[in-house]
């Protein structure tokens, strides 16, 4: 009847809206620091190479927090704090974190596939980071820890 069809209506508008929020304001659970044999296998692939996402506060970049080095070359810095006020405070929503990367004029593979490293000083954020970008439907995403970790895994592929 109308009335079951008009309430069966309004039923599935509040899921849409119900599952648009919860996707939006949902918190993202840490991805753990990737070990730095699983980065040298990343790094292996010279004609797929990463794409690294340095999460720390541009004055942690200028001051070298989790290195040396200060940043890893070719790393595009996208915060992931909002304003500089840490996750503890206020945590980064995905369609934040999507709009910064855009803001900074970072272009996401358009194939869900590709490797994408984060990192931050430690990896508390490059984890929330990563948990971010694989709810936007990344599959290979990675939490990089620091960037001295990251430069120890790069460092190892030049060697051999």
């Amino acid at each position: 009847s109308y009335i079951c069809g008009t309430h069966r209506m309004l039923h599935c508008i509040s899921k849409i809206r119900l599952l648009r929020r919860f996707t939006e304001d949902s918190q993202a659970i840490s991805i753990k620091v990737s070990p730095i044999s699983k980065l040298v296998s990343l790094f292996k692939d010279q004609d797929n190479l990463p794409l690294i996402l340095d999460v720390r506060d541009p004055n942690e970049v200028l001051s070298g927090k989790g290195g040396p080095p200060n940043a890893i070359p070719g790393s595009l810095n996208v915060p992931l704090n909002h304003e500089g006020i840490g996750q503890r405070e206020r945590k980064t929503t995905l369609n934040e974190f999507l709009s910064k990367i855009k803001e900074k004029g970072v272009k996401l593979p358009s194939n869900k596939n590709n490797v994408i490293i984060t990192h931050c000083g430690k990896g508390g954020r490059g984890g929330k980071a990563a948990s971010l970008l694989q709810m936007a439907g990344y599959n290979n995403v990675y939490n990089g820890g620091g960037p001295s970790i990251i430069a120890t895994a790069m460092k190892s592929v030049s060697d051999e």
